[in-house]
């Protein structure tokens, strides 16, 4: 059976994640400040202040405001190109 993921869907659960995003982790420890959330249709966008002591990212973990995990990635499981879902701005 093929399953389709409709856009109301996919809106749906971009707000979702919106309003339960509460902190960033880069590096597995360093925590950065959330500056901006925006939804454009379906797509999250995520800015983050600046962090002079990081000069590079291996890891990168959203957690909710009770500190679960919403997601984690790193490079040791993805190179820095193939990060799904992240784009890297400097």
């Amino acid at each position: 059976m093929l399953s389709v993921i409709t856009e109301e869907y996919l809106n749906q659960a971009t707000q979702d994640l919106e309003e339960r995003l509460h902190k960033v982790f880069l590096n597995d420890d360093v925590e950065v400040e959330i500056s901006n959330l925006s939804i454009n249709d379906n797509e999250l966008t995520l800015t983050t202040e600046s962090n002079e002591g990081i000069d590079h990212i291996s890891s990168v973990e959203l957690q909710q405001e009770n500190g679960e995990v919403i997601t984690y990635r790193s490079r040791s499981r993805y190179t820095k190109q193939s990060i799904p879902s992240f784009y890297f701005y400097h």
